[in-house]
């Protein structure tokens, strides 16, 4: 959630950017944005909207600015994956790639998740880690009771590329020759572009953002989830705007107005694999990490049947 003053987000920003080496591009654009929310009724479109993604990349920057020397050379790809890409996710355009730097960034965001919550992770975008020892080209690998683990994270573009974005992390998980699971950032497929999630309860707003995944996404990836992948987490970020007080004025039709303020609505849902079970216990101990550290998130094990 959007918790902190604007002028801390704007702190975190500015050191996130000298942290980074970054003195132009869209991590250093937001800062103007910032500018904008500062001042009453001068809040424009880009400014309430990129709300999302800016606080995406202040906790990559809380996580790696701690960690990074565990891993050289991940601070210049961080860099460069919050220094490109446009403003706002729904300008991307995946016919000439621009949309690469938001699908590292995830790599990168849930990699830094994992860490916080005490996970080991081996080896990121094919950077591994000081005094470990393995062999990947993948996204993620990490190790749970002395088995390498692959992790492949998909940034589905639309509803209709959910599908795709499963199999394709299912074929790279065969090709790891490791057991795995998935870990996709659905907030494009299921959060209509250019729009804020209007919320006044957060516990509420959280709600219906799992109650989304599980509806949208996790049937489109069931039958992706076979005896070597232990399950998906399904990860959602996106911009809104809580009611947070009534005024005593009221409008023509004698109803208060409502007075708002920008938040990001984040939340997960661990969805396991039902064929799997308790067979192999790592999805359900790490939801437990992550929640422990940062929840509140869900966890599936059995899916809601749905008409076909």
């Amino acid at each position: 959630m959007f918790i902190k003053s604007y002028s801390d987000i704007q702190q975190n920003l500015a050191e996130a950017c000298k942290w980074a080496g970054i003195i132009q591009g869209r991590a250093n654009d937001y800062q103007k944005h910032l500018e904008q929310l500062h001042v009453e009724n001068s809040k424009s479109r880009e400014a309430l909207l990129c709300i999302a993604d800016l606080m995406d990349i202040l906790d990559i920057y809380e996580t790696w600015k701690v960690n990074d020397n565990n891993f050289p050379g991940i601070r210049d790809r961080i860099r460069e994956v919050i220094e490109k890409g446009p403003i706002l996710p729904e300008e991307e355009n995946i016919e000439i790639a621009d949309n690469r730097a938001r699908n590292d960034l995830f790599v990168y965001l849930f990699a830094g998740k994992l860490i916080q919550a005490g996970v080991q992770v081996l080896s990121i975008d094919g950077i591994t880690g000081d005094n470990y020892r393995t062999i990947s080209h993948g996204d993620i690998v990490s190790t749970f009771q002395n088995e390498e683990i692959a992790i492949e994270c998909k940034r589905p573009q639309k509803p209709t590329t959910i599908d795709s974005c499963a199999r394709k992390a299912w074929t790279q998980i065969q090709k790891s020759g490791r057991k795995g699971c998935m870990a996709l950032d659905c907030s494009k497929a299921i959060h209509p572009p250019g729009t804020l999630l209007d919320f006044s309860n957060d516990d509420e707003a959280r709600n219906t953002l799992l109650d989304q995944i599980e509806i949208d996404i996790v049937p489109k990836i069931k039958s992706h989830l076979n005896q070597n992948v232990f399950g998906a987490f399904l990860m959602v970020s996106v911009p809104g705007m809580k009611n947070f007080k009534e005024s005593a004025i009221l409008s023509s039709n004698g109803t208060p107005f409502k007075q708002y303020t920008p938040f990001r609505v984040s939340t997960m849902l661990v969805a396991s694999n039902e064929r799997i079970g308790e067979k192999h216990p790592f999805m359900k101990w790490v939801f437990n990490r992550l929640k422990s550290s940062q929840g509140p998130f869900g966890f599936l094990e059995q899916r809601r049947e749905t008409n076909p």
